[in-house]
């Protein structure tokens, strides 16, 4: 034992992992951190479903079935403004 005895050694042990318990604190933690990501990704999607069906009873209203709440009655808002580019992605365009 003598022999592991010198300058700068503090413990005749090796140093081990952390205790099991303390391993499974951190799963225990970092799956209470993703179950909350998923409740509030979840009241994300039922909040968007709210506004969706909001605006479909709006478009439903209009009365005028030619005139979407969400189209603006295909009247161009702004000088650059191109109705064709209406249902393209942002990724499709050049």
């Amino acid at each position: 034992m003598s022999g592991n005895i010198r300058p700068g050694v503090l413990h005749l042990t090796q140093e081990s992992c952390p205790p099991e318990n303390e391993v499974i604190g951190m799963f225990r933690q970092e799956a209470a951190a993703m179950r909350a990501d998923v409740v509030a990704a979840n009241q994300r999607a039922v909040e968007a479903d709210q506004r969706t069906k909001q605006l479909a009873a709006l478009e439903n209203q209009s009365g005028d079935a030619s005139c979407s709440v969400i189209q603006h009655c295909n009247t161009p808002q702004h000088p650059h403004y191109d109705v064709a580019l209406d249902d393209q992605s942002e990724d499709d365009l050049p």
